[in-house]
């Protein structure tokens, strides 16, 4: 899964501020899927992004804007311990 950054140009004119819309992979922003089919995504106001996995578990995507060799992005199942209870 890699994070992908929108960047909006606007109009000639300036009237319209999201004339141009581009998507910009970041690659430094990539996990693993772990071979799971993730069917739905949700984010909050916050910047929080959360994976509805097809195998039934709610996963949240963690990243931070770290430099040098530390891991900028993880993923977190936040129902691994409560098992099918969400089948």
């Amino acid at each position: 899964m890699i994070l992908l950054g929108i960047c909006c140009s606007p109009s000639g004119d300036g009237e319209d501020p999201y004339a141009e819309i581009a998507l910009q992979p970041l690659p430094e922003y990539t996990i693993p899927s772990d071979g799971v089919t993730m069917t739905c995504i949700a984010c909050t106001d916050k910047g929080q992004i959360f994976l509805a996995g097809r195998d039934g578990h709610l996963y949240e995507m963690q990243y931070s804007s770290g430099s040098g060799w530390r891991k900028r992005c993880r993923k977190i199942c936040h129902t691994a311990s409560v098992g099918g209870l969400i089948s």
